[in-house]
């Protein structure tokens, strides 16, 4: 019949609607594991079975690709010699080899194979998706729970935790901005401008200095792509208003509060490189339950290195550090490398959120589903995703550039046999 779709075209339907409703919807549905749910029941599976079909295809032979699985391996193969590991760790990690692989595969083709449409929509419901998790959030805690102003926020849904939850949605602000400067004037356009107006409030209202800094090197990443001979004036406004604002009484305790904080930072990563002495090549495997420092009531109060860069070095050891850097490495050389102008100045600017985020904060660079999927996978898949989509495309253009001289040549032969 005449438009209908085959069962593959179904499936690949299916995964593309999936992949569509599941990140956005982690924005918006709570509680856990409501969102974790509906990928292992609904969108696993379609992974699993795009797997299977594109299993003779070149779509994974980029060595970055390889790169990232090889990191996801190594994390888990770490359990294998690690120490003071708990079933339950063991258990975690054990599904967030199975888990992340899928996502990462999954995602790549999403983005390297799916029609043009659905890459847009995905970018544009996402951040649209993004502002209504901060509208709830502003409703849940401010008008609900009546919490006042001067504390910092915690989210719904993915959103939850001050600073992952900053990064998290800082994820989809930078889809925002994207969208912004690609898009016509109109209303699908003022959307996306309250949209990540609703982010930077959230951003600030949680007020965590990583994904501040953050927020501010990723967008400077972005402007330096996309408008490089204005983005000295843009960043002397920006640092103008910010002056200015300080003179604020409300902004200037705001600020004070935040730059005033003891993080501990320090404290917690002379301890993890005291513990890295003892076993710098491997590190003490993925599910180490090490306590690193209790408080003054014995009681355990800092339970991970508090980066992700001392997370892979206490946890995977020297390899595992090694292999992280080398993947953002090699997802930066992807990305600067796109020819849309607009999707480098985005898939750079994703990049930094984790490479930034990272140095202060986040753990382990996999997991379940879970917010890590937003700050650290999510970049990589849609930088992996459209560099294998224009590879695809090169190929092909380079196929029928050549089936067209091969007609050309097919033509001139018969043209002189029939002349003779």
């Amino acid at each position: 019949m005449r438009g209908s779709m085959t069962g593959p075209d179904k499936a690949r339907r299916a995964l593309e609607i999936g992949f569509l409703l599941f990140l956005p919807a982690g924005y918006i549905v709570a509680p856990e594991p409501t969102w974790s749910f509906f990928f292992y029941t609904l969108l696993l599976p379609l992974i699993v079975y795009d797997l299977w079909r594109q299993r003779r295809k070149k779509l994974y032979r980029d060595p970055v690709v390889l790169l990232a699985l090889a990191l996801i391996g190594w994390i888990a193969l770490s359990m294998v010699w690690g120490v003071d590991q708990s079933g339950r760790m063991i258990s975690k990690y054990l599904n967030a080899l199975l888990t992340n692989s899928a996502f990462l595969l999954g995602g790549i083709s999403f983005f390297a194979l799916s029609d043009e449409v659905w890459r847009q929509r995905f970018m544009r419901w996402l951040p649209l998706a993004a502002g209504l998790g901060a509208l709830i959030s502003f409703w849940h805690f401010y008008v609900h729970l009546c919490m006042p102003l001067d504390e910092r926020l915690d989210g719904w849904a993915e959103l939850r935790q001050p600073i992952l939850g900053s990064n998290v949605i800082l994820v989809a602000g930078l889809f925002a901005l994207r969208n912004i400067a690609a898009g016509k004037p109109g209303m699908a356009r003022a959307w996306q401008v309250a949209a990540a107006f609703l982010i930077l409030a959230f951003v600030i209202l949680a007020g965590s200095r990583g994904p501040l800094t953050a927020l501010t090197g990723s967008v400077l990443a972005m402007l330096i792509l996309l408008q490089p001979r204005r983005v000295g004036l843009i960043v002397l406004a920006v640092a103008a208003a910010v002056a200015v604002l300080s003179f604020v009484p409300a902004v200037h305790d705001y600020m004070a509060t935040m730059l005033g904080r003891d993080s501990m930072r320090g404290e917690i990563w002379w301890i993890t490189l005291e513990y890295v002495k003892e076993r710098p090549l491997l590190g003490y495997g993925a599910a180490n339950t090490t306590v690193l420092l209790y408080d003054n009531l014995g009681r355990p109060q800092i339970v991970m290195p508090h980066s992700i860069y001392m997370s892979a070095l206490f946890y995977t050891g020297i390899i595992g550090l090694a292999l992280l850097i080398a993947l953002f490495a090699g997802l930066a050389l992807r990305a600067l490398r796109l020819r849309d102008r607009i999707d480098r100045a985005l898939a750079t600017a994703l990049l930094a959120v984790p490479v930034i985020a990272g140095l202060t904060d986040i753990s382990q660079s996999i997991k379940p589903p879970t917010q890590e999927w937003y700050i650290i996978w999510l970049p990589a898949i849609f930088i992996l995703g459209l560099a294998a989509h224009e590879r695809r495309n090169r190929s092909a253009s380079q196929a029928s550039v050549a089936e067209s001289l091969h007609q050309q040549h097919g033509a001139q032969a018969e043209r002189a046999v029939s002349g003779t």
